[in-house]
């Protein structure tokens, strides 16, 4: 049943697909450049690094920004700048936009519905020379002068078939239509998995290809042998998160709950009984936006996670400039 089902979805996806790239629908084309940082696969693919890189690149290069998400899984509903200072921000305005917006105060993020209004109501309110959307890449209503696509390199092939058979929005063909590729966290697959990956993408995609790997800032200062750690977190792919803490601590434990979850206050009592027992608590970034207001903030720290370039640094950076105008 799930491959009728996937071979259904896949149908589908193909004929939106078909009706954009005919020109039966119009795609909406903004002013300034728009580049769209997206993926195959339903989430945890490592695009908020990916962001975050990209929008320091244009901030050290002083070339005005905006940055256009979705508000998903948060309680406002309409056209929004996020405020990164207001008290309930990440519940309010979505976990990612703004953690975003907070790194990077100097750009505007503003979040909507749905990304093709969301941007041209961006544009009217602070023009800007570039436009980054965050996963934007099936959102064919909106024309964009770069399509970033992010594979997870520690994904099974699998995990590349079509919902619900596997994880993935559309089939391989779609990348057909990315002008550069980015596998992300090399560090936590095999040699092997990454050249059959890179074979798998190669059928159909012929562009730039990356490879990029994550790092974790760990806090100074604890043992990795005797520091009793508590690891905490809400997103896509816990797996992850649980890796790199289990390399580094002995002795762990770790709560786990749905991506983007909007802790309540009998989540924070509960973690707060719970982190009794432990020496440190670990979050992600993306989760302590939430968890920092709770009862935990005179404890907890925030992992920062960094994208390096395994190679090809240079050539991602003049890719990026290549738009810019």
């Amino acid at each position: 049943m799930k491959s009728l089902l996937a071979a259904a979805y896949s149908k589908v996806s193909d004929f939106k697909n078909f009706l954009y790239e005919s020109e039966i629908l119009d795609s909406v084309r903004a002013s300034g450049a728009v580049i769209s940082v997206g993926n195959l696969t339903m989430g945890g693919t490592g695009k908020t690094p990916v962001v975050d890189l990209i929008l320091r690149h244009f901030e050290a290069k002083e070339i005005s920004t905006n940055l256009i998400s979705r508000n998903y899984k948060a309680k406002s509903k309409g056209l929004h700048r996020v405020r990164w200072d207001r008290l309930d921000a990440a519940d309010y305005f979505g976990d990612e936009p703004t953690w975003l917006a907070r790194r990077h105060p100097q750009t505007p993020v503003f979040v909507g519905p749905e990304k093709s209004r969301t941007l041209l109501w961006a544009q009217s309110q602070r023009p800007a020379a570039i436009s980054v959307i965050d996963d934007g890449f099936q959102h064919r209503a909106l024309f964009r002068d770069l399509d970033l696509v992010l594979l997870d390199a520690s994904d099974s092939l699998q995990s590349y078939e079509c919902i619900p058979l596997g994880l993935a929005r559309e089939n391989w063909k779609g990348l057909a239509r990315a002008h550069a590729v980015l596998l992300t966290k090399t560090e936590s697959s095999t040699q092997s998995q990454i050249d059959l990956l890179i074979q798998k993408i190669r059928l159909v995609f012929q562009g730039p290809l990356f490879q990029t790997q994550m790092q974790l800032q760990f806090p100074e200062g604890f043992s990795s042998e005797n520091t009793r750690v508590l690891g905490i977190s809400g997103i896509a792919k816990p797996q992850s998160f649980e890796k790199f803490l289990r390399e580094k601590y002995k002795n762990i434990q770790f709560k786990t709950y749905p991506d983007h979850y909007a802790y309540q206050d009998s989540d924070f009592a509960e973690l707060e009984i719970l982190s009794q027992n432990f020496d440190l608590v670990l979050t992600t970034e993306k989760d302590m936006v939430k968890l920092e207001r709770g009862f935990l903030s005179h404890k907890i720290h925030a992992l920062p996670l960094k994208l390096q370039f395994v190679s090809g640094e240079n050539d991602f950076y003049a890719l990026l400039d290549s738009v810019a105008r």
